[in-house]
């Protein structure tokens, strides 16, 4: 996260600029951006807060997972006790 944060900064002080080959594969988003930065910080900074979510999501999940799994290993080892 502390990277795409770099890209955020990055983009209020530096216009985007997108031509070439990402142009061909993405014209109307590349037009967009290239027309208005601010419309390129707000879909990046949107996608950013998607990503945090799903990772929030992610390690919530883990933990859900990870106390699961203790609590079965903690009744098989009380099974044997």
């Amino acid at each position: 996260m502390k990277e795409v944060g770099k890209w955020i900064k990055y983009a209020e002080v530096r216009p985007c600029y997108y031509g070439g080959l990402v142009s061909d594969h993405n014209y109307k988003y590349c037009q967009k951006f290239n027309q208005d930065n601010g419309k390129y910080i707000i879909e990046l900074k949107e996608a950013v807060g998607n990503l945090e979510i799903t990772l929030k999501g992610l390690v919530d999940s883990f933990e859900i997972e990870k106390l699961f799994l203790t609590q079965k290993h903690l009744k098989k080892y009380e099974k044997h006790i």
